[in-house]
């Protein structure tokens, strides 16, 4: 297992967001413009009347006022203005309207007219302007800095000891004491507190651990999602922990392998793998050896090392190894019984089980995915690379299209990450189940005269593989080479 090169996604729509040089503002294909303020302040007169409320609007009333007036003179026309009735429904539908307009825009013209100088001459419009001048043009340019997003840490100036006044006739009740110095009084920094980054809720665990980690732990998760009885929910729980622990144990063979290193853990899985099998004791000691022993190693699983580095509280061993105690516990005769009890225990169960989701949070950035067919393209110079992704609770992986500067083997698994890969071959493969005819991911579990044992992820079917037998006997004895 060697750590490969930069590897590439492609075929995937990738946005950049272009800044002007000084500006950290994003271009875009309109141009952001700024009202003036003589263009915010002016409103047309039609937007005005209908804006304005109709108590204070003086101009209305006498419009309708005199419409009134007009239409109650129709309305009471005498006998002869009633022959010509015609005449009379045409100035209702005619004349009032045009009448009302042009008294309302007639008186409404000077009215605007003086408001707006009523404005221009008032004293604290003023003031205002005076106390904000123009901002020059260079500072919309290239030193325009926008304020940052939370309040920096702020300390004073540091404050430097003032030279002794001159002794004045040996000194004196008003005077300084020779040798003497004056310095100013020590001002303690006063520090910003910074809110911390919000905290995700467990459904938003749940939600994000289903849609971007690896398939097995994902897959587990959506049917924990979808257990409706206290009873399913604490098996689904350990379920879950255990498909987790198995991705994070294998990734951390598998990049202890590509890194020519090892760890006493890791050497003492080896062992049990060539000795009849390994347990879940041994994964749980594989992933937390790996966070001190893996500095060093190369290409880094960035988060990995940082999540199993949290405190206890926050610890993703500490979480799952409550979580196999109560397997065990459950295993050797003290199962929940009631339903009540199966509630109370499957409950606290899923609060490890969020705290352990939540701290792998780097598994969402590291894809797990199989080669199928890779081809070398000669006119930039890479490796086009077709395959199987293997992210999200999807039971059909989806096939995506990448570009390597380093060849890899086909028909392998590995594990993409931002600076490099890890192959995950020969500890986790893909192979047709023989029970369920899947093809399915599958986990090293132990290795003997009839070849090597792999355990379905999820499901936990036994499939032998005996072709690899050689490459999985030289990769375990490389891990146990200087663990004395």
């Amino acid at each position: 297992m060697h750590a490969r090169g930069d590897l590439h996604v492609g075929d995937v729509l990738v946005t950049h967001t272009a800044t002007l040089e000084g500006h950290p503002h994003p271009v875009t294909g309109v141009g952001d413009r700024e009202p003036s303020p003589k263009g915010g302040q002016r409103r047309s007169y039609v937007a005005g009347v209908l804006t304005r409320p109709l108590i204070r609007d003086w101009v209305l009333w006498v419009a309708l006022v005199f419409a009134g007036i007009g239409t109650l003179s129709a309305l009471t026309a005498s006998d002869q203005a009633k022959a010509v009735r015609h005449t009379n429904d045409l100035d209702l539908i005619y004349v009032v309207p045009a009448a009302c307009a042009l008294m309302i825009y007639a008186l409404g013209g000077p009215r605007r007219l003086v408001h707006a100088l009523q404005q221009r001459t008032r004293p604290a419009r003023r003031e205002s302007a005076a106390l904000a001048p123009p901002v020059p043009f260079d500072s919309l340019t290239s030193n325009a800095v926008d304020p940052p997003l939370w309040p920096p840490l702020t300390t004073p100036p540091a404050t430097t000891p003032t030279a002794p006044p001159a002794p004045t006739g040996g000194g004196g009740p008003s005077g300084a004491a020779p040798g003497s110095r004056s310095v100013a009084a020590p001002v303690r920094p006063r520090i910003e507190r910074v809110p911390a980054a919000p905290v995700l809720a467990p459904d938003k665990v749940m939600a994000v651990a289903r849609e971007s980690y690896p398939l097995p732990v994902a897959l587990q998760v959506r049917l924990l999602q979808q257990s409706l009885e206290a009873k399913e929910r604490y098996q689904k729980v350990i379920d879950v922990n255990e498909q987790l622990l198995l991705v994070l144990h294998t990734t951390a063979v598998a990049w202890a392998a590509g890194a020519h290193s090892t760890t006493p853990a890791i050497a003492a899985w080896a062992t049990a793998v060539q000795a009849g099998g390994a347990s879940a004791g041994h994964w749980r000691a594989v992933v937390h050896s790996v966070g001190g022993a893996a500095r060093a190693w190369s290409p880094p699983i960035p988060g990995m090392l940082e999540a199993l580095s949290l405190k206890k509280a926050e610890s993703p061993t500490v979480a799952m190894n409550a979580i196999i105690e109560e397997r065990n516990r459950s295993q050797h005769g003290d199962a929940p019984t009631t339903r009540h009890e199966h509630q109370v225990r499957a409950q606290a169960l899923e609060d490890h089980l969020v705290v352990a989701l939540r701290a792998c949070s780097f598994l969402a950035d590291t894809r797990w995915f199989m080669t199928e067919r890779i081809s070398w393209r000669k006119d930039s110079a890479d490796f086009s690379v077709t395959g199987l992704e293997f992210a999200g609770d999807h039971a059909i992986p989806e096939r995506v299209r990448l570009t390597s500067v380093t060849p890899l083997l086909e028909d392998e698994v590995v594990v993409l990450l931002p600076d490099g890969v890890v192959e995950l071959a020969p500890f986790a493969v893909r192979q047709v189940c023989e029970k369920c005819g899947n093809e399915e991911l599958h986990y090293l579990n132990r290795i003997d005269g009839r070849g090597a044992s792999y355990r379905s992820l999820g499901v936990g079917h036994e499939v032998i593989v005996t072709e690899r037998t050689t490459e999985i006997t030289a990769a375990l004895s490389r891990l146990q080479i200087g663990v004395g």
